[in-house]
């Protein structure tokens, strides 16, 4: 086995996250093609808040008992279901008095577990939007990848990852910032050389005989470890550690296509009604497609000039809706909480029509989000916010809004909104601010 040393620096924490220090690192890994560790890169503070936002994570995921973003808990080695987790984990939360490691002891005592918490940018607003200032140079620099950006989040002492020796999707690389306080080490195999030794086997738990093989990083708190989609790999966290994951995911052109499809059914299939008997598509008593196909249209939500849309400009209409709505999320997979949905939990209400709260508040866009539209020759204003949907009638005026929300400065809502008001209503322009405030593109 072959312990590396550390392939680049980190001068000091304060210079981390900058345009230099990401083309450094593009440089170091060869432009996302090889493993590199970078050592000390987080200060004590950082990973304090880091650590501190994983809590207040799983306390939300705890109070929703929400499973259904891959949430996983290994005890000793086994996954365990959602109902033990219902039954043994979800009433157990961090408190806020106390670290995560001895959370960790007061939860699972001498237990080797594991947690699993995949869509951490939906759980932390405040770690997506800090995580989404850091990785603003590199975005510029390298682009935003067609499958997104996403975090995971790992939580525990199980010793080797339960998942065994394994390669990630196609395209889909990986930053790990290592909070500590256990250290961590990963484990690399070239493709080909794991092939020769093990053959093609994924998912390997045989780990012992094929170690002697491996390059190992060995991670400390603070330090941040790149590792490419095309790397057999595993980890080994003996001691009780958390690391923060970020996803830059590229992929395959066929799995891009298939991701337009769903984003086609998204936005152009009425509503499933499966209850409805004038629905239910009859026997043919003929091999064409004539009989019962005007029923077959009516299931999409399109006028008689967009069904008559060629394939390539629907696809291009598709695939522009896919990025905008991308990019207004800063290239986050998941769209974060709402804010009607947080308040509710907590017995509060703000909705669409609870929008006086804006009056007189000044108000601006999170760092490093912008807002996204598209002009609509329908006359409307097709509006994406933190990767929200919202159309609404098209005022130029409301261009300018946008235009100046995304400049980044902070604007008092009457005057922002001084020209709409001379010919909209002052409610208007007070409801179409809170529909972005409510999907969290707009904050005070």
């Amino acid at each position: 086995m072959e312990l590396t040393n550390n392939i680049t620096t980190s001068d000091t924490a304060q210079t981390a996250w900058t345009k230099e220090w990401w083309t450094n690192f593009l440089d170091a890994s060869d432009f996302f093609k090889d493993s590199i560790l970078i050592p000390d890169v987080m200060d004590e503070e950082t990973v304090a808040s880091f650590n501190d936002m994983t809590g207040s994570m799983l306390r939300e995921i705890f109070i929703r008992q929400n499973t259904s973003y891959d949430f996983r808990l290994y005890l000793n080695g086994k996954s365990q279901s959602r109902k033990y987790m219902v039954d043994n984990l979800f009433n157990y939360p961090p408190l806020t008095t106390e670290s995560l490691a001895e959370w960790a002891s007061r939860t699972f005592a001498d237990e080797k577990f594991g947690l699993i918490i995949n869509s951490g940018e939906k759980f932390s607003n405040e770690m997506a939007e800090k995580i989404a200032v850091y990785l603003n140079p590199l975005l510029e620099e390298a682009g935003l990848p067609l499958k997104g950006i996403n975090i995971t989040v790992f939580v525990g002492n199980y010793g080797f990852t339960p998942l065994g020796i394994h390669t990630d999707h196609p395209g889909e690389n990986v930053m790990h910032l290592h909070l500590g306080p256990g250290e961590k080490t990963m484990y690399n195999w070239e493709m080909e050389a794991y092939k020769e030794i093990a053959g093609d086997v994924s998912n390997n738990k045989n780990i012992a005989p094929l170690l002697p093989f491996a390059k190992a990083f060995q991670l400390r708190t603070g330090d941040v470890y790149f590792m490419p989609w095309n790397k057999f790999h595993i980890g080994n966290t003996e001691d009780f550690s958390v690391g923060l994951s970020v996803w830059y995911n590229n992929m395959p052109l066929n799995r891009l296509f298939e991701n337009l499809i769903k984003s086609f059914k998204y936005q152009y299939l009425k509503k499933d009604d499966t209850n409805d008997k004038s629905n239910i598509v009859g026997p043919y008593k003929a091999p064409d497609a004539e009989e019962g196909f005007e029923q077959i249209l009516s299931a999409l939500e399109m006028d008689d000039v967009r069904l008559k849309t060629s394939l390539k400009d629907l696809t291009r209409e598709v695939f522009e809706s896919y990025i905008l709505s991308l990019y207004s999320n800063q290239g986050w997979k998941s769209r974060p909480i709402s804010v009607e949905d947080e308040l509710a939990l907590k017995g509060l209400k703000l909705n669409e029509s609870t929008f006086l709260h804006l009056k007189d508040k000044i108000i601006h866009a999170p760092e490093s989000y912008k807002i996204t539209y598209k002009i609509l020759e329908s006359g409307q204003l097709r509006i994406y916010a933190r990767g929200t949907k919202i159309e609404i009638k098209y005022h130029p005026e409301l261009v300018a809004i946008i235009q100046k929300l995304n400049e980044g400065g902070s604007y008092q809502t009457e005057e922002l909104l001084k020209e709409l008001n001379k010919e909209w209503p002052e409610q208007a322009g007070l409801y179409i601010l809170n529909l972005l405030f409510l999907n969290r593109a707009i904050v005070y």
